[in-house]
């Protein structure tokens, strides 16, 4: 996990992202303080770029995947009218770049689809062992066994469906690959095969077009476009390419501040909502329980006094600051909101899955994109060509 915030007034805004990287593996989980999230588009353009979750898509580094957008822009010197320009602009690039083979694609999706209904499986097989231990010295025939298994794919099912579905449409690539994906579940299923088949493709089609892989990226740009007057920040998930398609979904199109300022949190965002609202967002939790658990009729006068006192004394008044607040204090508070969750882990038993260097960028329309803190795994002074070739 990791921690990225932006701040957002009429004037600017202000981005943080912190540099601890997660890897998960059998293991167990390990960092690394030195990941970049936080990228400017291009000198020339008052628009920045931050990522989060995974920092990989297929095969590539984000980070490399962003670099070589930002020689693409400065080649052919494009310009953007609105900041949703450049977010549909990155897309078809990333789409149509050719950074990414096809067959790996293939390759790839074929794997996790492979991986998918290994667990699936699995999960059948382990319930049905469960089901059979609490209940003793009964014998089921094949086909109770069969309706157990359809049941628990049934349920699997209508959580998946719940899913959001990605923009791009996926059944062409199951329609042209249905051998191959065949031999994968006959392989898995043996002889449950023929009678699981209609599930086993229901849950290929879902897995395929809907938002269900927990390991996406986020992708955030934020700024001004050439004719946007106040800065705008949009977010989206991306999955995979599969023939050159993205399977990604808006986590929101656009937000701009024309009505009120933002601060927007992603990733682990507990520490900010217990800052802006005043209390911890799992105790408020506990609170609505008891309260629904012990005084019922209650409940909602209950919580709306709580939200009540939380607006008045804690979210507007930092709200109606933000509002007037000047790019140093914005960049400022972007980087202490980072800090709060590192710092909370660094005194608890958590993993320590937010921290390290915190890179901050204010984005204003005058100045455009200019680092506020930014960390180099180099010495500057040693490498005068690098400043040299980003201020040309």
């Amino acid at each position: 996990m990791t921690s990225e915030i932006a701040v957002m007034n009429k004037k600017a805004v202000a981005l943080a992202a912190d540099s601890i990287a997660t890897l998960t593996s059998s293991s167990g989980d390990k960092t690394y303080s030195t990941a970049n999230k936080l990228f400017c588009l291009s000198y020339n353009h008052s628009i920045g770029i931050m990522i989060n979750n995974n920092s990989f898509f297929s095969g590539q580094s984000w980070e490399t995947i962003i670099n070589v957008y930002r020689i693409e822009v400065e080649n052919t010197k494009i310009r953007f009218n609105k900041l949703e320009d450049c977010v549909q602009h990155f897309i078809n690039f990333v789409e149509c770049s050719n950074l990414f083979d096809i067959s790996f694609q293939i390759k790839s999706a074929l794997k996790e689809i492979e991986d998918l209904h290994n667990k699936v499986y699995a999960l059948l097989s382990e319930d049905l062992i469960n089901h059979f231990e609490s209940n003793p010295g009964i014998s089921y025939t094949k086909n109770q066994q069969i309706d157990f298994m359809k049941n628990r794919m049934e349920e699997l099912i209508n959580n998946m469906e719940k899913k959001p579905d990605y923009i791009n449409n996926f059944d062409d690539f199951i329609q042209s690959h249905q051998e191959e994906m065949d031999l994968i579940f006959s392989s898995i299923y043996e002889h449950t095969y023929s009678d699981l088949k209609i599930l086993i493709n229901q849950i290929t089609n879902l897995y395929f077009n809907k938002m269900v892989n927990p390991y996406e990226s986020r992708i955030v740009i934020a700024g001004f476009g050439d004719k946007d007057n106040i800065p705008k920040i949009c977010s989206f998930l991306i999955d995979r390419a599969v023939l050159n398609k993205l399977a990604y979904i808006y986590d929101f199109e656009t937000k701009d501040c024309a009505e009120n300022p933002s601060i927007i949190p992603f990733a682990q965002k507990e520490m900010v909502d217990e800052f802006i609202t005043g209390i911890n967002p799992r105790f408020l939790d506990y609170i609505n329980n008891i309260n629904e658990l012990n005084f019922p009729e209650q409940a909602d006068d209950i919580y709306s006094l709580i939200d009540y006192y939380s607006r008045q004394n804690h979210i507007n008044p930092i709200f109606s600051t933000l509002e007037y607040l000047d790019k140093p204090e914005m960049a400022m508070m972007a980087e202490m909101l980072v800090n709060l969750t590192s710092f909370k882990q660094k005194i608890t038993n958590e993993l320590e899955s937010v921290g390290g260097p915190i890179d901050v960028a204010i984005i204003s329309k005058g100045e455009g994109f200019i680092w506020i803190k930014r960390k180099y795994y180099f010495e500057a002074d040693l490498n005068p060509h690098y400043i040299a070739k980003c201020y040309k």
